[in-house]
């Protein structure tokens, strides 16, 4: 905001005037919930409301402060006519953000990445305005998940991407991209594809959500291979039926036959005792994969049913194939019939000491225990991963 000083001059009030009109405008930028705040600093002194211009984020987070930062003496400290560097250091804000447009904030401005890599590139991935708050939003879980190699990565790709990203699907990427990158922790193994920073945010998106999968299903069953498998392995017309007894085995063998079986609904289920997967080979070659399932309206026998079966692709199967699952089936003693299904309890949807070697490296790395990735777990948890 401009002051005249001396002779108002026509010349001087027109500037005035445009500049005036040029601060009004940046107000009207910032969210509407949040304008009467922004405003309401605004009018107490000229520079304050220059900062709409020079440097929104300083005036929205004196505006709109985060918990537990006083805003008192920045705001004395702009008025006085202090350097924008030294604003910006004690509110807690990286110069950088001073490119950031109004549009980018609608909520408290948190912790942003601010080492000297990601200060240097990050203005060259600056979104347009009406995707600034999603954009800083992601950069924003990505560092705070990861790591700023992954955060400037997202800042790169977000925008281009187009994707309609959750802050759940941002978090998942983001802890992928970090386990993706230490292949010897035990969540790192199961990231099928290594992060890079040229990876394409739709193929990581999606092998995010295989590892997610792959997470679950080990979460659910365990770090030991199950030892009840209800029936016996066998030959039957030249068709061996083998058990899958583990996650990993489980997750090879939907990743082999294209199916959906590594998904965590499987590990659920193979939690409470209510399926069994097993493998159907011929000469070495993967013909069919079946299902076998503990039918809840046959509980009173506890005899376990052919759910499903299917070919690779979930496709169908030759008769000869069938008719070899069901002699398989009709072969099985009775006395191999399994215990009753497991009721789900809340406390108890995945094995204590597999979440704690799938998450240990990172609480430790992170020195602390995030809400959304708690010591204990609930299904909800798993499912939000």
């Amino acid at each position: 905001m401009t002051h005249l000083s001396g002779p108002a001059t026509p010349q001087a009030i027109a500037a005035a005037r445009r500049s005036a009109q040029r601060i009004d405008r940046a107000l009207l930028r910032f969210v509407k919930h949040r304008q009467t705040a922004v405003r309401r600093l605004a009018s107490q002194h000229p520079r304050l409301a220059d900062l709409s211009l020079s440097f929104p984020a300083l005036l929205f987070a004196l505006a709109v402060p985060r918990q537990g930062f006083d805003p008192a003496p920045v705001i004395a400290d702009v008025i006085a006519g202090a350097k924008l560097k030294r604003l910006a250091a004690v509110a807690g804000l990286p110069l950088w953000t001073r490119r950031l447009v109004p549009e980018a904030f609608n909520g408290t401005i948190p912790n942003l990445p601010s080492g000297p890599a990601f200060t240097s590139e990050i203005c060259n991935f600056l979104p347009r305005p009406r995707h600034a708050a999603r954009w800083l939003a992601c950069v924003t879980i990505a560092a705070d998940v990861a790591d700023e190699r992954v955060a400037l990565w997202m800042a790169r790709h977000v925008e281009a991407a187009r994707l309609p990203f959750t802050d759940e699907a941002v978090r998942r990427v983001a802890l992928w991209a970090w386990y993706a990158q230490r292949p010897d922790a035990l969540a790192g193994r199961l990231a099928e594809t290594p992060w890079t920073p040229q990876v394409g945010l739709p193929a990581a998106r999606d092998a995010a959500w295989t590892w997610r999968e792959r997470v679950s299903l080990t979460a659910h069953l365990g770090l030991a291979p199950i030892e009840d498998v209800w029936f016996d392995s066998g030959e039957v017309d030249g068709y061996l039926f083998e058990p899958l007894c583990s996650a990993e085995e489980i997750a090879a063998e939907a990743k082999a036959m294209r199916n959906c079986s590594s998904e965590w609904r499987y590990g659920s289920a193979y939690r409470r005792n209510r399926t069994r997967l097993w493998r159907v080979t011929k000469n070495g070659a993967r013909v069919a994969m079946v299902e076998t399932r503990l039918c809840s309206r046959l509980s009173e026998t506890g005899y376990p049913l052919i759910d499903q079966f299917a070919g690779p692709g979930n496709g169908g199967l030759e008769h000869a194939v069938k008719l070899a699952i069901y002699r398989w089936w009709l072969q099985q003693p009775i006395h191999s019939q399994p215990a009753q299904t497991v009721p789900s309890r809340p406390d108890d949807v995945a094995d204590r000491a597999a979440w704690i070697a799938l998450w240990g490296p990172y609480w430790r790395a992170k020195r602390r225990l995030p809400a959304w990735l708690p010591l204990s777990t609930t299904e909800g948890v798993l499912l939000n991963l």
